[in-house]
């Protein structure tokens, strides 16, 4: 998160990455990878990850929290 938070986002997006695959509560690095690129300018990306996460979080049971995030995606659009 430092390094979204100091602006290096590709750097952020990397180490997100490998967060993935090392395994988080809730798939947080995917929220931070689309936060990421809609800073970055990288809207379809921004959206597209967070559509991802939002049906990631309904198959593993929380359709509400699923919905937060569909609606942070089509804030972006």
């Amino acid at each position: 998160d430092a390094n979204r938070f100091l602006g290096n986002y590709e750097t952020a997006i990397k180490l997100y990455e490998k967060a993935g695959v090392l395994g988080t509560d809730f798939h947080d690095e995917i929220e931070g990878i689309a936060y990421c690129y809609e800073k970055m300018g990288e809207k379809e990306l921004a959206y597209n990850k967070l559509m991802d996460l939002a049906q990631m979080l309904r198959d593993d049971g929380y359709d509400e929290d699923a919905l937060i995030y569909e609606q942070m995606a089509d804030a972006i659009k």
